[in-house]
């Protein structure tokens, strides 16, 4: 692969690989420990983007494709966004402490967070129940259509609330539209009983 990079490039890649790195790994103690998974995930992160270079049509190709991406979506809105979104995504190099990936192309979503914050905020309602539906459908919409992401979502099971958009504080079940801005990628928390669960939603987000 060096040899076929050359070595001016093969530098800037090895720089770039011990860099991300060593900031995927910052928040760990300095140790020996430490420096050996840097120089591993390093090597891995290196591989990886050796193997990115190598399988586009063309290096030369692919930098002027690069450096290009701002004058091809030149137009304003959503498109705009979206390109500048995918373009980030794709050319993300940094890994967690195991050499995995950072997916910056999906994201997770805590609707009970979103449509309790909306209502309080937004709304002004200072009362149980806050959450409403239509803080979850902005929230999904913006993820979706502005910035181009893949939207999960995760509520509690057999979850209902007041949606703005009906005209009354009548409690609803999951509205069709937010489903479908999330293509159907619902996951619903079982109820579960007990003081120590009350959380059980946010700790589903944080696992996905």
């Amino acid at each position: 692969g060096r040899q076929r990079l050359g070595d001016e490039r093969f530098a800037e890649l090895r720089s770039e690989a011990r860099a991300n790195a060593e900031n995927a790994l910052a928040g760990l103690p300095e140790s020996e420990e430490k420096k050996e998974k840097v120089r591993k995930v390093a090597r891995m992160n290196l591989a990886r983007q050796i193997r990115d270079q190598l399988g586009k049509p063309g290096l030369a190709k692919h930098q002027l494709w690069k450096g290009g991406m701002k004058r091809c979506f030149a137009e304003s809105g959503a498109s705009a966004k979206r390109a500048r979104t995918a373009s980030a995504g794709d050319e993300l190099a940094h890994v967690d402490h195991e050499g995995r990936q950072f997916d910056l192309k999906q994201i997770v979503v805590n609707f009970a967070n979103v449509g309790c914050c909306y209502g309080k905020v937004v709304l002004g309602r200072d009362a149980y129940p806050m959450f409403d539906w239509e803080g979850v459908r902005r929230c999904c919409r913006f993820l979706r259509k502005e910035r181009g992401w893949k939207v999960t979502g995760v509520i509690n099971e057999r979850f209902t609330a007041a949606d703005q958009r009906t005209g009354h504080r009548k409690p609803v079940e999951l509205p069709e539209d937010i489903r479908s801005l999330c293509d159907g990628d619902i996951l619903e928390t079982p109820g579960i009983i007990g003081q120590n669960h009350s959380s059980a939603d946010d700790e589903m987000t944080i696992k996905c």
